[in-house]
């Protein structure tokens, strides 16, 4: 089956279009956990898999980070957030500015890839980030 533009611009722009205003569209939510970690694997060419096994996919994109993690721990996988900062210090080859970049990352843990029901107590926590006070 072959799809023209206009079909998958409609589909993948509900998903944004630059990597500041990506997001989770609101159907992706009622979808099933088996769904969720297809869609994981599919997003996987912009994360990178530790030793342990446990896959870590990044954003510059606070927002998007953290709806995947309500996303996986609602669909009971397990998940945390994590934060780094990345510094570029400028050189003598290096023809730009001096930048400081922050760095946002979904970690989903290796027992998620290994048949391993096991959970630690963090995981099923619900993450406070996007809820106002």
């Amino acid at each position: 089956m072959e799809f023209g533009g206009e079909v998958l611009h409609s589909i993948f722009s509900e998903w944004g279009s630059t990597s500041g205003d990506e997001r989770i569209p609101s159907w992706v939510w009622k979808l099933s956990k088996e769904h969720i970690t297809k869609m994981l694997e599919g997003y996987e060419g912009d994360a990178h898999i530790r030793k342990d096994g446990s896959r870590v996919f990044t954003s510059i994109n606070p927002n998007l980070i953290f709806s995947l993690v309500w996303l996986t721990r609602l669909k009971g996988i397990n998940s945390r957030y994590i934060k780094r900062a990345c510094k570029n210090m400028k050189g003598e080859l290096q023809r730009r500015e001096e930048y400081d970049l922050v760095m946002h990352g979904l970690v989903i843990s290796s027992e998620n890839y290994e048949n391993n029901p096991m959970r630690t107590p963090h995981s099923k926590c619900i993450p406070l980030e996007l809820v106002k006070t």
